[in-house]
C-alpha cells in the first residue's frame, strides 16, 4: 500500500507575526521524518507586508557524488 506521505512533493505554509516558532520547527522535523532517506528538503521563506510564506519540498538526491581530491 502506498501511503499519502509519500505522494507530498511540496509544502507551503502561510504565516502570520503571531505564529510560535516552535509550531514552525515541530511542522519541519514532521516532514523530515516522512520523507524517504533518498531525498533532501529545501526550505525557502518568501517575506511579504502582510505575512511570511514558508515552503517545504523535497528534492532527489544525486545517485553518484563528484569526489575531488
Amino acid at each position: 500500500m502506498i501511503h499519502l506521505y509519500s505522494k507530498i512533493n511540496k509544502l507551503s505554509i502561510e504565516l502570520d507575526k503571531n505564529t510560535n516558532p516552535r509550531v514552525l520547527m515541530s511542522i519541519i522535523r514532521n516532514f523530515k521524518n516522512i520523507i524517504d532517506d533518498r531525498y533532501e528538503v529545501d526550505m525557502q521563506l518568501i517575506f511579504t507586508f502582510k505575512c511570511l510564506k514558508f515552503t517545504l519540498s523535497k528534492k532527489r538526491k544525486p545517485y553518484l557524488k563528484l569526489i575531488e581530491s
